[in-house]
């Protein structure tokens, strides 16, 4: 089988900002995954396709993982539709070891 999942961002959900394909073959005990991921470069993946197939899914981008899986095999993908911005836990900490690695400089000096 195959599918994919179109990742579409917040303000323009008809434009494909990211795809993941992938596809599988089951024969007997083993099992085949194959994949890719296309992210777009100045939109230009272009529009949805008119017509999706029975197992593709669109997403609206969002910064959270986006679960996928099969029977034998599980996992997600996440798009950069969202900016980053790091929580004022991890900002704080940063400043924390900057100013401890100053002060140990000064020491030094």
């Amino acid at each position: 089988g195959s599918a994919a999942i179109y990742l579409v961002e917040p303000g323009t959900p008809g434009q494909v900002s990211d795809i993941f394909r992938y596809e599988w073959n089951l024969d007997g005990n083993f099992g085949r995954i194959q994949g890719s991921f296309t992210s777009d470069v100045n939109g230009n993946l272009g529009p949805l396709p008119p017509v999706l197939g029975a197992n593709d899914r669109v997403i609206i981008e969002d910064g959270k993982d986006v679960p996928w899986s099969l029977d034998f095999l599980e996992g997600h993908i996440r798009s950069d539709g969202v900016d980053r911005v790091p929580d004022g836990g991890a900002t704080l900490g940063l400043l924390g070891v900057a100013s401890i690695g100053l002060a140990l400089l000064r020491r030094k000096l």
